[in-house]
């Protein structure tokens, strides 16, 4: 368990969190004051679903339970928040399998690029006993409760070159998050993988510091991207998840029915955001294809292979073990 206090900074929202040493602090007519933190901004799903979690607990516990939500990072990054739930200085975080890996390395196996057959396979997975397995490890592991799910569309390519073949991939400068597995693949594959913040994304891609950048689709719509950009590749490469976390110690706190409509109010929040966020990626397609940029369609087996054979040496014994199995439930 992570316990360097330089690493728990919580940004223009400090004051909120010094004002708390536990993590639930009796109030007046609530019996706890408990905080969320979430790197989206208001507007976004994944705080529009946090915002109907609060409004559920809130009413459920009677006026036992408060929630205050700070979006848009205002408590920290998202590595930031989520080392602060695990640490017992935050009660709530939305965070990411991608970044999660950083303190809980199994999680990678719910981010590796071109790691499952497609939404349904993916899907099914996470839902099956084997996700509920990792879950309860995390739980053990990092003191965290994950309440909620959310499917992040699956990534797309887009590139100022057209990728047609894997033949295309190589030399090809390619933005990618730091997230060190999606690097790891991208090399493997014949890309010259390039670390850009997202803030830089469009300019980098104008002057052409990099030939192409990858995302769901309603990123690069919302980001812009596609005016800076020729081609549209359908790669479908990574399907990960983002989450709704709580503190252990916060959860063991309640009492059962608090518990109780937790998990139940993540059920709902998750199926507002997965809902939102999969209308909102088919409209962006839909209007980046009426701008003008070309969609191809690509054999993404070459790429499987790739990503099968990579995958044997680069992870870890046991976590390419409980890869393997979750590779193959369905079959």
């Amino acid at each position: 368990m992570i316990k360097s206090a330089t690493n728990i900074v919580f940004g223009i929202a400090a004051m909120a969190i010094a004002a708390a040493a536990s993590l639930a602090t009796p109030a007046n007519a609530q019996e706890f004051r408990l905080r969320f933190g979430l790197t989206f901004a208001q507007t976004h799903p994944i705080s529009q679903g946090a915002a109907l979690f609060k409004e559920q607990v809130e009413k459920a516990s009677q006026g036992r339970v408060s929630i205050t939500l700070y979006p848009s990072g205002q408590l920290g990054s998202q590595n930031t928040l989520q080392e602060a739930v695990v640490n017992g200085l935050l009660d709530f975080a939305q965070t990411s399998a991608s970044s999660l890996e950083a303190i809980y390395k199994p999680a990678v196996v719910l981010a590796l690029p071109f790691g499952y057959r497609d939404d349904a396979h993916f899907r099914g997975v996470i839902k099956s006993d084997l996700g509920k397995d990792l879950y309860e490890d995390m739980r053990k592991k990092i003191n965290v409760r994950i309440l909620t799910t959310i499917f992040q569309p699956a990534s797309q390519m887009t590139s100022n070159k057209p990728v047609r073949s894997i033949a295309d991939f190589k030399g090809l400068r390619l933005r990618v998050p730091p997230v060190t597995v999606w690097q790891a693949f991208w090399r493997q594959a014949g890309v010259s993988p390039t670390p850009i913040d997202f803030a830089e994304l469009y300019t980098s891609l104008q002057t052409g510091i990099v030939d192409a950048q990858e995302n769901p689709v309603v990123n690069t719509y919302n980001g812009k991207l596609h005016e800076v950009q020729k081609y549209l590749i359908l790669t479908s490469h990574v399907r990960t998840i983002n989450m709704f976390m709580v503190s252990e110690d916060t959860f063991k706190k309640m009492s059962a029915d608090i518990q109780q409509a937790m998990f139940q109010a993540g059920e709902a929040a998750e199926r507002f955001i997965n809902d939102a966020w999969a209308v909102q990626d088919k409209e962006a397609f839909v209007a980046i294809k009426k701008a003008g940029i070309e969609v191809i369609s690509i054999d993404t087996q070459p790429l499987n292979q790739v990503a099968e054979d990579f995958y044997k040496s680069y992870l870890p014994a046991d976590i390419f073990a409980r890869y393997e199995k979750m590779r193959a439930w369905g079959k």
